[in-house]
């Protein structure tokens, strides 16, 4: 870390400081792994400017999907400029134990002022998985594109598949974070209804032709869809603790009145 600067009467101008971190290590609930970086901050005409590189690999970050959510509105941010390339290469992992276990790389470059970012760049995630009503879904591409004009939210397209032991469920999504459409497909054909209810009561096991399907179904209404709701995220919790203490790459439980041992 050095810097410079001058003194006009109390007040600092014409200053510069400059950090550069290689292979810095964190080590802390959200974020374990080394980071890379090149900072400057720079004085400028009406605010100070955070500019340099970031770069990030061999890297978890687990940032829990409500904080993303969440508004920085109650929280202070200083005046600062912004203009700061980070990279995300190998070995990098964005996880949630409820919601997403992705594998990124790309770039993006963060603009404007930290009371007001944008971003623009891309991710791209192969090899990682997320979890959509209650089951779990190996992602076979997906992609995020930051625009500067819509701020921090991206574009996303993805496309996904889940595999039971009778079924196959392909899922594709694409728009804005907030807002996005998402359209499921199965082999053996189903209705969308037919496949939510089946993800829902993760009966992989049971065929969707059969009988008890259409019985299971058909006594589908809404309490017994919570219900079922509620056993199974907590069954999806255990499976993502499972896969990251064995190091399995898909762990799947299925509740008790589904199974069936032939």
């Amino acid at each position: 870390l050095i810097g410079k600067g001058g003194l006009v009467g109390t007040s600092l101008s014409n200053y510069e400081a400059r950090l550069v971190a290689d292979n810095l290590e964190f080590d802390s609930p959200m974020y374990r792994g080394p980071i890379n970086m090149n900072l400057a901050l720079l004085s400028g005409v009406k605010q100070p400017l955070l500019q340099g590189d970031i770069n990030i690999e061999r890297t978890t970050i687990r940032v829990p999907l409500s904080m993303l959510l969440e508004s920085s509105d109650g929280f202070y941010l200083p005046t600062l400029g912004l203009d700061v390339q980070v990279h995300v290469g190998n070995r990098v992992r964005f996880y949630d134990p409820v919601f997403y276990d992705l594998n990124p790389r790309g770039e993006i470059r963060i603009r404007r002022t930290l009371q007001n970012p944008a971003l623009d760049g891309f991710l791209e995630a192969t090899s990682s998985r997320i979890w959509y009503l209650n089951s779990q879904f190996r992602i076979i591409n997906a992609r995020a594109d930051f625009n500067i004009f819509q701020g921090l939210e991206p574009t996303i397209r993805l496309t996904a598949q889940s595999r039971m032991i009778n079924t196959t469920i392909d899922l594709q999504a694409q728009g804005l974070a907030s807002n996005m459409e998402f359209k499921l497909t199965s082999n053996p054909p189903m209705s969308q209804n037919e496949i939510q209810t089946l993800l829902l009561f993760r009966s992989g096991d049971i065929d969707p032709n059969s009988p008890e399907f259409a019985r299971q179904f058909a006594s589908a209404g809404a309490i017994a869809l919570l219900e079922m709701g509620v056993q199974t995220r907590g069954l999806f919790g255990l499976e993502a603790f499972a896969q990251n203490r064995l190091g399995i790459d898909e762990v799947r439980l299925v509740p008790v009145q589904f199974y069936d041992p032939r």
